[in-house]
């Protein structure tokens, strides 16, 4: 057994000690890397759960900034803030909405178009989803949506 088996053996049979870390794999096909269609922009977002709301987030290679205006089931309302790790196509960080900490934990993908989903969860245990969209995309037009059912 090479020293390198013996690494990628151990690195594999480690268990997760922190569950904030980014998939950070990398070469090939692997995970860690973003698709070649998934471009960075200024994505237009939509906020559905406990928190609602619409925004931006402004994806950069290395890093993502969302902000938006959010409301509550419980009538509050106010500002999401978060500048977001991107590691490949997987982003997570720490932020802030309606005066509260938030985690934000996600990935960037373009199946047709260019996208971005996450979760959200906040101090008080309650969260939501985010999905955004890069408006100027025009999508793959050879994508066929039978290709989901395969």
């Amino acid at each position: 057994m090479t020293v390198a088996m013996v690494i990628a053996f151990t690195v594999a049979a480690a268990p997760a000690t922190n569950r904030n870390a980014i998939n950070t794999r990398t070469g090939g096909d692997s995970p860690g890397e973003r698709q070649e269609r998934s471009r960075d922009g200024d994505y237009t977002l939509t906020i559905r759960g406990f928190y609602q709301g619409t925004g931006t987030a402004k994806v950069y290679s290395n890093t993502i900034v969302i902000e938006a205006q959010v409301s509550t089931r419980d009538h509050r309302s106010g500002l999401l803030h978060a500048e977001l790790l991107a590691t490949g196509p997987y982003f997570a960080g720490q932020g802030t909405c309606i005066g509260q900490a938030v985690t934000i934990r996600g990935r960037l993908d373009a199946p047709k178009a260019s996208r971005l989903l996450a979760t959200l969860h906040a101090s008080d245990k309650q969260g939501g989803r985010i999905a955004a969209i890069l408006p100027d995309d025009v999508g793959d037009e050879g994508w066929d949506d039978e290709q989901l059912r395969d």
